[in-house]
């Protein structure tokens, strides 16, 4: 994974961490286990009744699978419950996100902080998002399904037509990257990418103004051509 830049993120890595390590340590005890029980066997097998220890061993794994798999799943609970974020604080800035194959399209809200008006900022492929700003994200998809998903700040939404999907984070620091569909979704999926920036505060109000202005001049030239893709916002 890509550095962290957001400020929830070490909490998923954090569990990541734990189901890795727990994964490996029950593996390589499994592998123990049955050397140890191979060992054994052999050891016995000549002295040994036929039958006689079989019940017992087979009690013990039985026993021990159970345990070691229901401390496993207690601890991956937990460390679910941790990386819980509850939900967006009130003054998020908001992005709407429009999937296709094989394309981003993201809708920030104009000076009217209303989606659905002409003055909305549309961007294709292009994220760019002020830091130290918590950012809640509505994504649907117009075609088929696909997995939206910003290794950099560790946010992720599975969607596909009919269903909105919703995620949020909290920048923390400046960075760049890149975000993609996780979910294959044509010939092209591969294509399927976008960049993502992490500005300061002054470099996003400039990037933003910029857009506003920009878009003026566009409506003014060509009146009735603002895209009309789009939603209200969900609570």
């Amino acid at each position: 994974m890509p550095p962290d830049l957001s400020s929830e993120g070490h909490r998923i890595d954090s569990l990541l961490r734990v189901s890795l390590g727990l994964t490996a340590a029950l593996a390589a005890f499994f592998l123990l286990s049955l050397a140890w029980l191979v060992y054994r066997a052999r050891k016995r097998a000549i002295d040994a009744a036929p039958g006689s220890s079989a019940p017992t061993a087979y009690a013990f794994g039985l026993g021990l699978a159970v345990l070691v798999f229901g401390l496993i799943d207690l601890a991956l609970a937990a460390g679910s419950r941790r990386a819980a974020v509850g939900p967006p604080p009130p003054d998020a800035l908001r992005v709407e996100v429009l999937a296709q194959q094989w394309a981003w399209r993201f809708r920030y809200a104009g000076p009217d902080d209303r989606f659905g008006t002409a003055d909305d900022v549309i961007t294709l492929n292009d994220l760019r998002l002020p830091v130290g700003r918590a950012v809640s994200m509505q994504v649907r998809s117009l075609d088929t399904s696909h997995g939206f998903f910003i290794p950099m700040l560790r946010a992720r939404a599975d969607t596909y037509p009919g269903r909105t999907a919703r995620t949020w984070f909290r920048t923390a620091r400046e960075g760049r990257g890149e975000l993609a569909c996780t979910v294959l979704c044509g010939d092209a999926h591969y294509q399927m990418r976008g960049d993502v920036a992490v500005l300061s505060n002054e470099q996003y109000a400039q990037w933003m103004n910029g857009l506003i202005e920009d878009q003026r001049r566009a409506a003014a030239a060509a009146p009735g051509s603002a895209p009309t893709w789009g939603w209200s916002w969900l609570p």
